[in-house]
């Protein structure tokens, strides 16, 4: 599911990908965590639910 995603990004130069969702998403952010992602501070989103932020530095 996300390495589709990953590869381009990495391809374009991006330096980071960033997400935000919900800490009841404890599948989803397990699966984050395999694929390298770490858990960042809060900081403000727009999303009013997200409560869980992350970034996988390419």
């Amino acid at each position: 599911l996300l390495h589709p995603h990953i590869g381009p990004r990495i391809g374009a130069g991006a330096p980071r990908l960033y997400l935000e969702t919900n800490a009841a998403q404890t599948h989803a952010i397990a699966l984050y965590r395999r694929f390298g992602f770490t858990d960042l501070p809060p900081r403000p989103s727009p999303y009013a639910r997200a409560d869980v932020w992350m970034e996988k530095r390419l």
